[in-house]
């Protein structure tokens, strides 16, 4: 995920700092907002990537509006990477999601205007992702070898959300 602001050294300190842990699936994915910048004759866009996922069980914190969907976003992306190959392989993954909201109840998407930022997240960091593969946890999107994910990697699922779900 390149440079990380907040990157946790337990699973005890991600979850207390974070707004909300749940166990969800993907339902749906698609890009979304476009970041244009231009310099010069270039001109770059970026995208975010926004994945809805269906909340199962609130493991830490609560959900804004006691939603049982929420948006999380990713990203952004330059336009080369906006292909559906990167989120058509998100479509159905269950994991846990360790989430901070993304701001204020702002409107960031007129053509939506039922969809507040407030309800919108983001992982707390790529440490905050942790997939359900058949039963066993898996870190996709950090460095396993790393840190409290060794001592999660390979462990049952079950047993990783019953530890998230038991932090305070």
């Amino acid at each position: 995920m390149g440079l990380e602001v907040e990157h946790y050294d337990s699973l005890d300190t991600m979850i207390k700092q974070s707004n909300v842990a749940v166990v969800g699936t993907v339902v749906s994915a698609g890009f979304t907002r476009a970041f244009v910048e231009s310099e010069g004759g270039e001109t770059l866009v970026d995208r975010t990537l926004e994945v809805r996922v269906e909340v199962e069980s609130v493991l830490h914190g609560q959900v804004a509006d006691g939603a049982d969907r929420v948006q999380v976003e990713f990203g952004p992306y330059s336009h080369e990477e906006t292909t559906s190959d990167l989120w058509e392989a998100l479509l159905g993954r269950r994991a846990v999601f360790v989430l901070r909201r993304q701001g204020a109840p702002v409107n960031l998407d007129p053509r939506r205007p039922d969809e507040l930022a407030r309800k919108t997240y983001r992982l707390v960091c790529s440490q905050g992702l942790l997939d359900d593969e058949n039963g066993t946890t898996a870190v996709p999107m950090a460095d396993p070898d790393q840190g409290f994910l060794q001592a999660l990697e390979g462990r049952s699922f079950r047993e990783v959300v019953a530890q998230v779900d038991a932090v305070d």
